[in-house]
């Protein structure tokens, strides 16, 4: 039996471009190292870690729907396999 290839989650991409082109700055200001919460190209909430910010995005948006950015943190390329994804 073959396993399900992953799903790409149709809100990492635009969001990651949301954050970077109008968030970033504001957020590295007040809440670095915290977590962002993004949906739909928006920071709806910030959490002080990771599962806090991914239980509730996933409670608020369902699986796969929403995206979490580590704020201050640089940018992860996973070069082929996020074009394989996309």
């Amino acid at each position: 039996m073959l396993a399900e290839p992953p799903v790409a989650n149709p809100q990492a991409r635009p969001n990651r471009l949301a954050y970077e082109s109008v968030h970033r700055s504001r957020l590295e200001r007040s809440d670095m190292g915290r977590v962002a919460l993004m949906h739909d190209e928006d920071v709806v909430d910030v959490f002080d870690d990771w599962t806090a910010a991914s239980d509730a995005g996933r409670e608020r948006y369902g699986s796969n729907n929403y995206s979490i950015v580590e704020i201050g943190a640089k940018p992860v390329s996973l070069g082929w396999f996020s074009a394989a994804l996309g």
